[in-house]
């Protein structure tokens, strides 16, 4: 018996199950990139199927991931201005500008992260700064953190909204989804 293959069973071995379930009562690839509400899955896959981390082949992406944090920018700590600095070099990068290189791309995102980290501990939005952290390392690592990050920031209505925005911001840079090989 020749049993058709659903399109899903095409996604990576460690996509997240409740993504793959949900891929699963889409009934194509197209119809679920259109249809899909968590940017975090969707920065996710497009991480996975990326280039090689920090390959010129993601500076699309990074800026994807960069507008993305935007929408949370008013959960970053006050007064700490490393999660805009990751999201301004990050754009340097992703934009061409002479001088900045991949490794400025990553410290930025590095000292993001640590602003998200420290600020999570002290009980503060911090996921929003990890999400600025994230959209520098986009560049260099798996994308989808960004809309998760800033989302677990927000609570669970607002999570969802955010989710929802990241989703739509992610098919104005990719209208189409990735080939899932």
């Amino acid at each position: 018996m020749n049993m058709k293959r659903h399109w899903s069973d095409r996604l990576p071995k460690n996509a997240c199950a409740d993504a793959v379930r949900w891929a699963k009562t889409q009934p194509t690839a197209a119809e679920a990139w259109k249809n899909c509400t968590r940017g975090d899955w969707m920065l996710w896959i497009l991480g996975r199927l990326s280039d090689r981390p920090g390959s010129t082949a993601r500076r699309k992406l990074a800026l994807c991931c960069c507008d993305c944090a935007e929408t949370v920018r008013h959960l970053w700590p006050t007064g700490d201005t490393r999660p805009a600095e990751a999201l301004r070099v990050t754009r340097a990068w992703a934009t061409r500008t002479p001088g900045v290189t991949i490794d400025d791309v990553r410290a930025a995102a590095e000292a993001a992260w640590s602003a998200g980290a420290a600020a999570w501990s002290a009980g503060a939005a911090a996921g929003s700064a990890g999400a600025a952290g994230a959209a520098g390392a986009a560049a260099g690592a798996v994308a989808g953190a960004v809309a998760t990050r800033a989302a677990e920031a927000a609570g669970a209505v607002a999570r969802a909204a955010s989710l929802r925005s990241s989703a739509d911001i992610v098919r104005r840079y990719y209208p189409r989804p990735p080939r899932v090989r």
